[in-house]
């Protein structure tokens, strides 16, 4: 597997929301390109059905980080011939040396790293910064509206040789909607506002007798963009890009849509007038008188100085506008609800090996099955080779595991069945070098997790600090690792939440990391969608079956528990044996 495909298996929400996103935004913009000189209704078309896929995407995406409960089938007992045992099993500890005395911390030391905490904090941060130029961007958009407001309480109503120009090319363009029209001395274009009462404000000057000529091709244009629904999308698409303003692929959009509406209004106009030279003299008349303290973001200007040589061009080209064909339309929404419907449910997993017995890896807290095939990477398959095991090697006892008292009677009947180990394996943790993402502990000592004491004791306990954390064990070299055996607290019935087990081969864990458990299923601690299930602390602890992998470093994580927000540890134990 290429760590491409395990960056996009283990990818956390937020980010591939985004990546989605973006995946449509640029074909949006490829397309966009590709559309340049055909009927700009398809452009409008486009930039709307993109807004439309990316809410499509962002809705649908959530549902593959969902807890999903997986049943998972009884683990079967090996028969006993499998594991000869000559004679009763005799556990001999060889004696470790003295367990490092801790360092000693000077408490007049400052604990607080900014680093660290900005490290701790990205998201909240992330999230913050999103939500205040968010807001202030919506602030805009809010002061925009009240300025158009005052326009509309500055202006007056036309007079009734206007309105019955306006009503006549309703008529002729089949507008059902009542749409008012007023004038104002404060405007230098037309302007065209209001959602739910549609109103065309005129500048003062267009009551002049002087003017009555070029009133038809301003009143269409703008009665087009109220056909064509502008208003609302317009709004949308201001919306949609004041959501994403830190996305670079939305800081155009809303430009590229509104110059598509306004070349598909300028065609229309000019067919209405009949004479496309003289629809772009009145174009060209009207952006002369635009002062550029236009009121457009609740409405709709006819002119703006920054594109109006493009559309005299296209008006000058003769680009086609006509009304695109109702079967046309139809399969490019199909085509683009089945895209949309694709990509927001596409998500990277690891395959599913459950209907292919032979090849299933072993269970994480079970015994190996019969005729079973563990998968190698090519590390692993390298060194598996120097461990070819001698007749007296592969002899197979019982987990030479020493459990701690009882505290409590487990809610489960039987105790875990005997896990079978080769009979040189031993626990190679003992007295190893720790390291933990909360160095030094809030309490106790990181030599204490590999210090071979797992009494539920407090004094016993390691407590970590609050969210996701995680300690780590050199073992000095790499090994061949059968089971990884942890005790977090188990004095009272306790779960502790995202539960990760990883192997490396580096102790930054960027080359070969393998995870061996994880029962994360919402992804909170960014380490990939666990299937695994949470389970109980009892006295016996937690194993996960390693699948005899090759490592040097072994971390483990926890996020919080069920009584309290910290991470706790008593005691971890890795079995395995050096790679000869």
């Amino acid at each position: 597997m290429t760590h491409l495909t395990q960056y996009l298996i283990d990818l956390p929400l937020v980010p591939a929301i985004l990546l989605k996103v973006t995946c449509v935004l640029s074909v949006g913009w490829i397309l966009h390109c590709g559309l340049a000189r055909k009927n700009p209704r398809w452009q409008v078309l486009l930039w709307r059905g993109v807004v439309v896929g990316v809410f499509m995407v962002t809705l649908l995406t959530p549902y593959h980080y969902m807890p999903i409960p997986v049943v998972r089938p009884s683990e079967p007992v090996l028969p006993a011939e499998l594991f000869p045992v000559a004679s009763p099993v005799v556990v001999v500890h060889t004696e470790a040396g003295p367990a490092p005395e801790p360092q000693s911390i000077d408490a007049s030391q400052p604990s607080f790293s900014l680093s660290t905490w900005v490290f701790e904090h990205a998201w909240a941060l992330a999230y913050g910064i999103w939500l205040l130029v968010t807001s202030v961007l919506v602030l805009r958009l809010v002061i925009g509206y009240i300025r158009v407001k005052h326009r509309m309480c500055a202006s007056y109503p036309a007079t009734e040789v206007m309105q019955q120009s306006l009503d006549r090319i309703a008529r002729d363009l089949q507008c059902q909607r009542r749409i008012a029209l007023r004038c104002s001395p404060d405007l230098a274009t037309p302007f065209l506002t209001g959602v739910l009462r549609p109103t065309i404000i005129l500048p003062e000057e267009m009551q002049d007798s002087e003017r009555e000529t070029q009133l038809p091709a301003m009143l269409t244009h703008e009665l087009v963009h109220l056909m064509s629904g502008d208003l609302i999308w317009m709004l949308v698409t201001r919306l949609f890009s004041t959501v994403l303003w830190f996305h670079p692929l939305t800081w155009k959009l809303c430009d590229a849509h509104g110059k598509a509406c306004e070349a598909v209004c300028d065609g229309v106009a000019a067919d209405y007038v009949g004479d496309a030279d003289h629809y772009a003299a009145v174009l060209a008349h009207v952006a002369l008188r635009v002062s550029g303290r236009l009121p457009g973001l609740a409405g709709i200007p006819m002119a703006r100085e920054a594109n109006i040589v493009t559309r005299l061009r296209r008006l000058k080209q003769k680009i086609d506008s006509a009304p695109l064909t109702r079967q046309s339309v139809t399969i490019c929404v199909l085509a683009g609800v089945i895209l949309f419907t694709g990509l927001g449910g596409l998500n990277f997993v690891h395959a599913d090996t459950d209907s292919h017995p032979p090849q299933d890896t072993a269970s994480h807290d079970g015994t190996p099955t019969e005729g079973e095939i563990v998968a190698l990477g090519p590390h692993e398959a390298e060194s598996r080779s120097a461990v070819r095991e001698t007749p007296d090697e592969a002899i197979w006892v019982p987990l030479p595991v020493i459990l701690p008292k009882r505290t409590f009677e487990p809610r489960r009947g039987s105790p875990r069945l005997d896990f079978p180990v080769p009979r040189d394996v031993t626990n190679v943790a003992l007295n190893k070098s720790v390291t933990a993402s909360t160095d030094p502990p809030f309490k106790g000592t990181l030599a204490q997790i590999v210090d071979g004491d797992k009494e539920p004791v407090m004094e016993a306990e390691v407590e970590l600090g609050r969210g996701t954390q995680w300690v780590q064990i050199d073992l000095e070299s790499p090994h061949e690792l059968f089971a990884i055996l942890f005790w977090h607290f188990h004095r009272q019935e306790r779960v502790y939440y995202d539960v990760v087990v990883q192997v490396a081969d580096d102790p930054g864990f960027t080359r070969n990391v393998r995870t061996l458990f994880n029962n994360d299923d919402d992804n909170s601690s960014g380490l990939g969608v666990g299937r695994d299930q949470h389970y109980l602390e009892t006295y016996e602890g937690k194993l996960v079956n390693a699948g005899q992998a090759v490592a040097q470093y072994v971390r483990l994580y926890s996020n919080e528990n069920t009584l309290n927000d910290r991470s706790h540890y008593l005691e971890v134990e890795i079995y395995g044996r050096p790679v000869r």
